[in-house]
């Protein structure tokens, strides 16, 4: 029997140069999860097949540690591990500095085996442990940073599911 397995994502920019330079940025293909609100891709430091199939992040000019914090997330397909780092994302023409992501040393979910995308970025508010951490999930840091009002726009999200 074949699995049937329907997943939408979108793209986002990771890593800036000096001065926000978008040519330094690496593109990854993000899973948007209503389910968690946890932001992680894989690490060039993962050799794994698993991650050596997706696109790995490279530390950026615009990369800083976030507090030595690790990362350590069980979902019920599996766990992921890494370090928590700060960077600067970018999502259609919005630049958001200031964002801490996890980046995945081990990712042991076997269902990225089986995806286009290369890691999570979750759409779900804060849980207690990242609120402990004092880490907010990438739209609660757009709203907080003022990003959409201080262009006139209102803090609102949505995307556009096309066919191929």
């Amino acid at each position: 029997a074949q699995k049937r397995l329907a997943t939408y994502y979108g793209e986002l920019n990771v890593g800036y140069g000096r001065n926000g330079n978008p040519s330094k940025s690496q593109t990854f293909k993000m899973l948007f999860d209503t389910g968690s609100c946890e932001f992680w891709i894989p690490s060039i430091q993962c050799h794994t097949n698993r991650c050596l199939t997706h696109t790995r992040y490279t530390k950026a000019d615009s990369f800083k540690t976030y507090n030595n914090a690790k990362m350590a997330i069980q979902y019920l397909s599996g766990k992921v591990e890494g370090d928590m780092c700060l960077e600067t994302i970018g999502l259609g023409d919005l630049i958001i500095p200031n964002q801490v992501i996890g980046i995945a040393r081990e990712v042991e979910i076997p269902l990225l085996d089986e995806v286009i995308w290369d890691g999570i970025l979750g759409l779900a508010y804060p849980n207690k442990n990242l609120r402990k951490k004092g880490i907010s999930p990438l739209f609660d840091n757009i709203i907080n940073q003022n990003l959409l009002t201080n262009r006139g726009e209102k803090n609102q999200f949505a995307y556009y599911l096309g066919w191929d």
